[in-house]
């Protein structure tokens, strides 16, 4: 009996070029798996880098973020501390115009005097 006939215009040396011809393919396959691996390594490695860099930035925005609104309470703080100042200091002088051009009288000696002329000259009362 022997070996049982190919079927169609299958002989052994088509069957061989048929089974290289699936060895290159599989092979070609496994080439361009590792290639691609090898691609999506590296866009996961960038996705990770940006995703880290994302988050310095964010950590950096936010303390920014609260280093400025810290400056900004400063800033109004001393801004309020100022004006605190300059009002005390136009009250002194107010109050040195007032004993400068005090008359001879001994009322004027007194600072309470002064105080209360002061007031009295703010509100418009003579």
């Amino acid at each position: 009996m022997g070996r049982p006939r190919p079927i169609g215009c299958q002989t052994r040396r088509t069957h061989q070029a048929e089974e290289c011809r699936k060895r290159k393919l599989q092979n070609a396959g496994d080439v361009g798996s590792v290639d691609l691996q090898a691609k999506l390594q590296k866009r996961d490695n960038r996705i990770e880098a940006l995703e880290t860099e994302n988050r310095g930035l964010k950590e950096k925005t936010e303390r920014l973020r609260i280093d400025h609104e810290a400056f900004v309470r400063q800033t109004v703080a001393d801004k309020a501390q100022f004006f605190q100042m300059v009002q005390a200091m136009r009250q002194e002088i107010d109050l040195l115009k007032l004993r400068e051009n005090r008359p001879d009288s001994g009322n004027y000696l007194s600072s309470r005097y002064c105080i209360t002329s002061l007031e009295q000259s703010q509100l418009g009362i003579s």
